[in-house]
């Protein structure tokens, strides 16, 4: 008769089975060991649910940004290709969430000397190049209707 520990034992495939016994392992390890994958749920929830419910992201990008001077830029290009004028932009809001921007200037000629409509438009930035998708003269419904990709809080900051 082998004892249930023979180091020759082997198992079903023929390979040797451990003749080492498994170890209990203390109470306060064993007690972590069940609470560990409780605890790391409770905590991926706790981080996960700011995260999912926190607004939108939202900045300014600062007077002379590379960022800030790509918008102004395709919004001048916009006047110039419809008004054939050049123009520089004082801008009273400029908000920029992902690839989103909305800004609202008082264009001006580069000397200062002569003052255009005010002018608010909706741009977006795709492959990293900024666009004008729409000049608006339109209600903030309409551009919502007209634009359902567009980040809720965008046109909040108006």
């Amino acid at each position: 008769m082998s004892s249930a520990f023979d180091a020759n034992r082997r198992g079903a495939r023929g390979h040797r089975l451990s003749h080492r016994p498994r170890m209990p392992l203390p109470g306060l390890v064993q007690a972590i060991y069940r609470l560990l994958p409780i605890c790391l749920l409770g905590i991926g929830i706790a981080v996960a649910e700011p995260l999912a419910t926190a607004p939108e992201e939202h900045h300014s990008p600062p007077p002379g940004s590379l960022e800030r001077r790509a918008i102004l830029e395709a919004l001048r290009s916009e006047v110039r290709r419809w008004h054939q004028i050049e123009v520089v932009f004082v801008v009273d809001v400029l908000t920029v969430i992902h690839d989103w921007a909305w800004v609202q200037t008082r264009p001006q000629s580069p000397d200062g000397q002569r003052r255009y409509e005010d002018l608010a438009a909706l741009l977006q930035r795709e492959q990293g190049q900024w666009t004008v998708v729409e000049i608006v003269g339109e209600s903030e419904e309409t551009l919502r209707q007209r634009f359902p990709e567009m980040p809720e809080a965008l046109l909040e900051t108006r």
